[in-house]
C-alpha cells in the first residue's frame, strides 16, 4: 500500500508542477514590457535627452536649476519631432514618426537646412 500512495503521491506532485509552470507561463505573458513609452527609442526619438535630464538630476541632488541645460535641450528636442510628426502627417506620409534607423539622416539633413 505504501508504494501505491507514494506513487499517487508522485504523480500529484507531477501534475502540481505542471500546473505552477502554466500559471507562470501565463504571468510571464501578462507583465508589461521592460521599456516603457518614455524609455523607447521607436516611440520617444528624445530618448537620450530625456536620459541626459535625469542623470543631471540625480548627480545634482535633484537641484533643477543646474540642470536647465540639459531640460532645454530636452524640449528643443521634443519640439523638433513634433514638427517633423505635423508635418509628415500634413503630408499624408506615414508613419509620422520616421523610423529610427532614417532620424539621424533627417535630423541633420533639416538642421543644415535651418542654419
Amino acid at each position: 500500500m505504501t508504494s501505491s500512495g507514494s506513487a499517487e503521491e508522485e504523480t500529484a506532485k507531477v501534475e502540481l508542477s505542471e500546473l505552477m509552470k502554466a500559471k507562470n507561463e501565463r504571468r510571464r505573458k501578462k507583465q508589461p514590457p521592460v521599456y516603457t513609452r518614455t524609455h523607447n527609442d521607436e516611440i520617444n526619438p528624445c530618448v537620450r535627452e530625456s536620459m541626459m535630464s535625469f542623470q543631471c538630476l540625480e548627480d545634482n541632488g535633484y537641484v533643477r536649476d543646474k540642470c536647465e541645460r540639459f531640460f532645454k535641450n530636452y524640449k528643443n528636442c521634443k519640439e523638433f519631432w513634433s514638427y517633423i510628426v505635423k508635418e509628415r502627417r500634413r503630408a499624408g506620409i506615414k508613419p509620422y514618426l520616421p523610423p529610427f534607423e532614417e532620424r539621424e539622416e533627417l535630423r541633420r539633413t533639416r538642421i543644415n537646412a535651418m542654419s
